[in-house]
């Protein structure tokens, strides 16, 4: 299975054009395998069955380097394993890439054959952002952000403008670092008294909060609990 996923990876990095496929099928295979599983997707329903698998498989026509001992529908029958459903989902196909708020960021066109891409979102067609060059797009098709934040989160659709049936669709999600806030940060009490931290945090995706004592994480006794409210607050006693 995995010399016919290499076998795949390359083929389609070819076939979408890509600039240096001898690198990408090694370092940008997430990347790749969005682009196929978009290029799979028939009906755009962001899910692959076995019978859209062997209609790609039979339209490709592979030469025998690739199809040998394994088909298409086998990534439904080895990756489908949390809950199958005969169904494989964008997330068990690849582990997309995640951009950090502030970063930029380039996503490429996988569409087959355009010579005119465009791009739209919430059905509205993106153009260059002349004043503040924040959202370009480029003379290959790609769509480029010098700046990502929360407000770019969503779907992203290209197509080539002599056919909008032929798309593809990118979803885009970004991450941003967590904000802590420790209240109050300097405490004195009496030994045998309560005392209460608080811990607020912030961030995309939620952060998840451990408290460490002397270097080492602090465990759950009789002595000391943990409430979850809008934050993380371990009650003590000293």
């Amino acid at each position: 299975m995995a010399q016919f996923k290499e076998a795949l990876l390359m083929y389609y990095c070819q076939k979408f054009v890509e600039p240096n496929c001898k690198v990408e099928v090694k370092t940008d295979r997430a990347y790749l395998s969005m682009l196929m599983f978009s290029y799979y997707d028939q009906n755009f329903d962001y899910f692959l069955t076995a019978n859209e698998l062997d209609d790609k498989e039979r339209a490709e026509h592979f030469d025998k380097n690739i199809i040998v001992n394994c088909h298409l529908h086998d990534f439904v029958k080895y990756a489908d394993t949390a809950d199958p459903n005969g169904k494989l989902t964008v997330n068990l196909c690849s582990k997309s890439n995640v951009p950090r708020q502030g970063n930029g960021l380039e996503l490429k066109c996988g569409v087959e054959g355009a010579t005119n891409v465009v791009w739209k979102r919430f059905g509205t067609q993106l153009v260059d952002d002349k004043h503040s060059h924040q959202l370009m797009v480029f003379d290959d098709g790609a769509l480029f952000f010098s700046k990502v934040g929360l407000h770019h989160v969503g779907n992203y659709t290209c197509m080539d403008a002599e056919e909008e049936t032929n798309m593809q669709v990118h979803r885009l999600q970004v991450q941003t670092l967590p904000v802590l806030t420790v209240d109050p940060v300097t405490q004195i009490h009496m030994t045998g008294s309560d005392i209460e931290l608080r811990c607020h945090t912030e961030g995309v995706p939620k952060p998840i909060i451990t408290w460490k004592q002397g270097g080492e994480s602090e465990s759950l006794t009789l002595h000391c609990m943990w409430m979850y409210t809008h934050s993380l607050s371990p009650l003590a006693s000293i």
